[in-house]
């Protein structure tokens, strides 16, 4: 269904309850959507450059292929009964560059592809029942002070968290990630590993107020991987004290192995 690049302000779906392909209403001057009955869509959610401030997904519990929602003034977003977005890697969820505050997964539990919260104002995050990221986790750029995984999430591929608030993160109960953390450019002064037991190539911790920080002996890193400490006011020390035995610690061009 192919609604795109109209000057359509409004749409209510009725009793409509599945939509076998895509659903393209982008480029429009949408304020508002009700999905009522929808319960899914077989293909792409294509909802990115509306006017959006607030959208409800309702009884939509599943699309098949991607969301877009980025670039459509978001300020909230209620997930309703969605539980799981895409079947194939490539499969997003784009909810990037809009004013969002506050994200709450409720009963959502995949994602096939990666996820885009990037570039809007959030201060706090929920995962809920989301188990499974297959693709990467976009939080850069935002205004997250603390952050608490407290479901127990495995990531596929990057965690990307610079250019946040952050004084302080507990991976709880995240499982795994697939290749990189990416945490430079905040104000962290403590790391909480919790159950993290893989990090496939990268933890970047350059650019915190770091003076010290412990590497659980189960924490494994990838051959080749690195933890990077660098612009820590502890950077040396950390080099010094590490008790991480795997991998490499760079700090400043200069690298020390473990």
């Amino acid at each position: 269904m192919n609604l795109g690049n109209n000057r359509l302000s409004a749409i209510s779906f009725g009793p409509l309850t599945s939509i076998g392909g895509n659903l393209d209403i982008s480029n429009n001057i949408l304020t508002s959507i009700t999905f009522v009955n929808l319960k899914a869509i077989g293909g792409n959610l294509q909802l990115y450059h509306n006017s959006l401030t607030s959208i409800t997904m309702g009884s939509l519990a599943s699309v098949g292929g991607y969301v877009g929602l980025h670039y459509s003034s978001l300020t909230s977003i209620a997930f309703g009964s969605l539980t799981s977005i895409g079947t194939k890697n490539g499969d997003d969820l784009y909810l990037n560059y809009n004013e969002l505050t506050s994200v709450d997964f409720g009963f959502v539990t995949s994602t096939a592809g990666s996820v885009y919260l990037d570039n809007n104002k959030i201060a706090s995050i929920s995962f809920g029942s989301l188990a499974y990221i297959w693709g990467h986790l976009h939080l850069h750029n935002n205004r997250l002070s603390s952050l608490n995984f407290t479901s127990r999430l495995k990531i596929g591929y990057d965690l990307q968290l610079q250019n946040n608030l952050l004084t302080s993160i507990t991976f709880g109960s995240l499982l795994s990630i697939g290749r990189s953390i990416v945490l430079y450019n905040n104000l962290l002064t403590g790391v909480s590993f919790g159950s993290l037991t893989v990090i496939a190539y990268q933890l970047d911790l350059s650019i915190n107020q770091l003076t010290s920080i412990t590497i659980p002996a189960t924490l494994a890193i990838g051959d080749g991987g690195s933890i990077i400490v660098c612009r820590n006011p502890g950077a040396y020390s950390l080099l010094a004290t590490c008790q991480a035995r795997y991998g490499m610690l760079k700090c400043d061009g200069k690298t020390t192995t473990c």
